[in-house]
This record gives C-alpha cells, sequence and structure tokens, in this order.
C-alpha cells in the first residue's frame, strides 16, 4: 500500500512533468505567442512633377510631390512636403506647392518630406509676344477733307513712343506693336490734340476726324464791291446775262461755322451756306432763282424766264481783297445747264 509520502511525492513528479512539457511547447513556437512587429518603411526618395526643366514669364503651375518608400510603395504628399524657390525673384512656390514664374532667370524647386529632398531646376525665359499693326485715316470733321503730316503716337502702355506721320491721303500705319491697351493721340497744328483709347489683339483699324482749332474768322466778314464775268454757260436759248458789277455779303458764326455769303446784283440776291477756314478760304452751297434776259427786263416781262439753280459760291479773303466763283446748275428753263461766274473786288 502507498503511504500519504508517496502520493506527495507522485504529485510532485506530475507537476514537474507539466511544467517541463510547457517549456518545451514555448521553446517550439507552440502557445499562440505574437511575433515582434516590422519596422514602419523608411522614405528613400522623394519626386517633383507638374512643370517642365523650362516655362515662360507668366506661367503658373501645381507642383506634385511623390514619396517613394523603402518597401516599394509611393504616396503623393504635395501637402506635407516643405516647399521652396531659390530664386524667388524669378519664381514663388506656396506651401501647397502652387508655383508663380515671374522673371526671366534660372530658380530651383526643392522640396523636402521626412528629411529627404528632392530638386527640380527650371529655366523661365521671355514669354514670346505677338506683333500686330494699327492703321487707319485721319481727316478733317468739319470737311471731311484727309489731313497729311499728322503726328500718330503711342502714349502708354507697352509700345510707349511707337510713332508715325499721316501721309498725303491722311493714312497711317504703325506695325510691330504689342497686344494689350493703350493710347494713341493725333495732333496737328491748327487742331486740338485728339486722344483714342485702343484694345490690340489682331490687326486693328482706327479712323479719326480731327476738329480744327476754333478760331475767329470774323475779320474775313464784310461786304465787297466785284465785278462779275461769266466764264462758262450752256443755256444758249435762255441765256443769264449779270450785271458787271455787284456786291457779296459775307457773314456768320465767329468760328466760320456756319457762313453764309450773299451775291447781290440786278435787285436779287443768290444765298448760301456753308464754312469760312482759319486761312480765309470759304465754300458754300445754295439754291433758288436767278434772273434770265437782264437787257429785257423792262421792255418784255414774259421774255425774262427765271432759272432755279442749284449750286455753290467759292472763294478766298487776303486782307480786303476777295476772289472766287459761282458755279450754278439750272432746273427750268435749261434743265441741266450750268453758269460759272467770276468774281474779285474789295471791301
Amino acid at each position: 500500500m502507498f503511504s500519504a509520502r508517496h502520493a506527495t511525492v507522485l504529485v510532485s513528479i506530475a507537476r514537474l512533468s507539466i511544467a517541463a512539457l510547457a517549456a518545451g511547447f514555448a521553446a517550439c513556437g507552440g502557445g499562440g505567442s505574437q511575433p515582434p512587429s516590422a519596422p514602419a518603411p523608411t522614405v528613400t526618395s522623394v519626386s517633383i512633377s507638374g512643370i517642365g526643366a523650362a516655362t515662360t514669364v507668366g506661367q503658373a503651375a501645381q507642383l506634385s510631390a511623390i514619396a517613394t518608400f523603402s518597401d516599394g510603395t509611393r504616396s503623393t504628399v504635395s501637402d506635407q512636403v516643405t516647399w521652396e524657390s531659390s530664386n524667388p525673384a524669378v519664381a514663388t512656390v506656396s506651401s501647397t506647392g502652387s508655383a508663380s514664374f515671374i522673371a526671366v532667370g534660372d530658380v530651383d524647386i526643392k522640396a523636402t518630406y521626412r528629411g529627404v529632398n528632392s530638386t527640380m531646376h527650371v529655366t523661365v525665359s521671355a514669354r514670346a509676344v505677338a506683333r500686330y499693326q494699327l492703321s487707319g485715316i485721319v481727316t478733317d470733321s468739319g470737311n471731311g477733307q484727309p489731313l497729311s503730316g499728322v503726328q500718330v503716337m503711342v502714349l502708354d502702355g507697352p509700345n510707349n513712343g511707337r510713332s508715325t506721320q499721316t501721309d498725303g491721303s491722311g493714312s497711317y500705319a504703325i506695325a510691330d506693336l504689342q497686344e494689350g491697351q493703350f493710347t494713341v493721340g493725333f495732333s496737328r497744328s491748327g487742331y486740338p490734340t485728339a486722344s483714342r483709347q485702343v484694345t490690340l489683339s489682331a490687326n486693328a483699324r482706327l479712323d479719326v476726324g480731327l476738329s480744327p482749332a476754333p478760331t475767329d474768322v470774323s475779320g474775313f466778314y464784310g461786304t465787297f464791291n466785284v465785278r462779275l464775268t461769266v466764264s462758262h454757260q450752256n443755256c444758249g436759248a435762255f441765256p443769264v446775262t449779270p450785271d458787271p458789277t455787284g456786291q457779296i455779303a459775307l457773314g456768320g458764326n465767329p468760328t466760320g461755322s456756319p457762313f453764309t455769303a450773299t451775291m447781290m446784283e440786278r435787285g436779287t440776291s443768290r444765298s448760301f451756306a456753308g464754312r469760312m477756314n482759319a486761312d480765309g478760304t470759304f465754300s458754300a452751297s445754295g439754291m433758288g432763282v436767278i434772273p434770265g434776259f437782264a437787257s429785257f427786263r423792262l421792255s418784255v416781262e414774259s421774255w425774262v424766264p427765271a432759272h432755279d439753280y442749284s449750286g455753290s459760291i467759292q472763294g478766298r479773303v487776303s486782307g480786303r481783297n476777295l476772289s472766287g466763283a459761282e458755279l450754278l446748275t439750272y432746273g427750268a428753263p435749261c434743265p441741266g445747264g450750268v453758269i460759272q461766274i467770276e468774281f474779285t473786288g474789295s471791301r
């Protein structure tokens, strides 16, 4: 029979055996224990994209940064890197990678992430500028005549100082202009300087009318005693025979527009309206009725057909002297007939 002592020994041996087996399992990887965790992947390189090695002034770009890790994975980290520009006078870059290229030159764009950086070298050149032509005709806004010798000049903007003059036909052209908005001035003696705003994005035409400078021409006005000579007439059946002498009255606004010229002879008058110029030249037009056979006016009234006319008068005042001509075109009784009456005289 086993004694109590023997039982205690057996229990101790059993406990030792179980402990030994547990240790063996542990040594063999049994028992469900977790292995130690692998180290986090590290950054091996950073690359920059979004812009080439060359660009032009005025361009902008959103840059991207991509990190490559030691486990072979890649990730976009544009908003986590530190962005830098080596030459802010040439290019600037924001904290999110927005780059602006503002001047000609070379610059290095740098992106740093977790101690690893990458640099991209960029050369910024001048932007190619389109060139266009501005042309047109300059006229006198009063009479519509082309004006030669008008100075046409760009007054501001990228084309400041470019200039030319109008030719004999009033035409001008300035070539090789940069696009954009600028002011063009038009100046000529006797006319106030005019300016126009131009927005140029293609070849363009700009016609301008210059208004003569206000000049008091009333010194040319007055009543002149004149001698009349018919230099041409083709109304043979019913000719007009003016008196050899008459009067012309010149008057109107002090600036010369409006202006009136009134021819008075044989007790009748012919009135014309137009313009007196600063140099004493004038031109005007009108219409009315002119008597016919002056020699029969008192004897046979029925032989004195009146001539409807439309026509013009032009001339020049020089000091106290006047010279010029009337050119009239008849209606009835001599449709299409004309008469030219020249005059000279003085005040």
